[in-house]
């Protein structure tokens, strides 16, 4: 089976664990998720069935949208709702004025230090591994991108605002921060994954919805090509399509040097090509199965 899959995630089971259970669910041995999602998060957690995981890199780098909810008056060492009070502070003072304002400077790139519950390693070791033991240890500030911030709702302790952000932001820690630059501790709440690239949470499917559709994969199974269209279109003929089958590079006049994907004479998708100005050929990258 290959494809692709738009999960939509329920709050309180791991990416790890939604993965299991759909290869349980469809029988499929060889799957894997794109951008892991935090246990109590939910929405788009687009998976990859079969050739459908080769194909990640090519787009894996592009934005993401969240809705998350800032609760104000406490930090805790999880940066979430699910983690241990660490600091209180009063929320006087805090208004939508000021946080509009606030908010703002958070867009564009922006340095985040990684939390100590994460699955990003440090010499080796996954940090939530060295946190569960009570250890702290130095990390390195990463620069990332907040492409846009808007704020939704505002109450006096909790406000809930939809942001795009690059790939390996923390959304927990841009809570955080801004509670800090608020002048208020602050964490995260609830938060939703609204899109993953091409995959927009309105499109998705659940488990349980799987479960029931299981022999009805027309219903769910995304083709190949599905999150590719950013990519441009090469038809080929058929001495085209053999001579790319087999390893050959073809002549394609081009002016720009960049991946495409690639169809064959009866608009079956082939796989992804490179196309090169500078030799004027079009080269096989990722040639799909039969």
């Amino acid at each position: 089976m290959n494809g692709f899959i738009n999960l939509c995630k329920e709050s309180g089971i791991t990416s790890n664990k939604a993965l299991s259970r759909i290869k349980a669910i469809i029988g499929c041995k060889k799957a894997g998720f794109l951008g892991t999602l935090d246990p109590c998060a939910t929405g788009v957690l687009p998976i990859g069935l079969g050739f459908g995981t080769k194909l990640f890199p090519f787009f894996e780098k592009t934005p993401k949208t969240y809705e998350g909810e800032i609760i104000f008056g406490a930090e805790t060492d999880t940066q979430d709702a699910t983690g241990t009070i660490t600091r209180t502070g009063s929320v006087e003072g805090v208004s939508r004025e000021k946080l509009e304002e606030i908010i703002k400077t958070f867009t564009g790139e922006i340095e985040q230090l990684p939390p100590m519950f994460s699955a990003k390693k440090v010499k080796g070791k996954r940090l939530y591994e060295m946190a569960r033991k009570g250890k702290e240890v130095e990390r390195e500030p990463k620069k990332v991108t907040v492409h846009s911030i808007e704020l939704l709702e505002f109450a006096t302790e909790k406000a809930l605002f939809r942001a795009t952000v690059s790939t390996g932001t923390y959304i927990r820690t841009l809570c955080e921060d801004i509670g800090r630059k608020l002048g208020t501790p602050a964490h995260m709440g609830k938060l939703t994954r609204t899109k993953s690239h091409i995959f927009g949470v309105e499109d998705g499917v659940t488990l349980e919805q799987l479960a029931e559709m299981k022999d009805s994969p027309e219903k769910w199974l995304l083709p190949l090509d599905y999150p590719l269209e950013f990519m441009e279109r090469c038809d080929l003929n058929p001495a085209q399509e053999r001579n790319i089958k087999n390893g050959s590079p073809i002549n394609w006049k081009i002016e720009e040097t960049r991946k495409v994907r690639l169809y064959g004479a009866q608009g079956r998708f082939l796989g992804i090509g490179r196309v090169d100005k500078i030799v004027r050929k079009l080269f096989l990258e990722k040639l799909a199965p039969r």
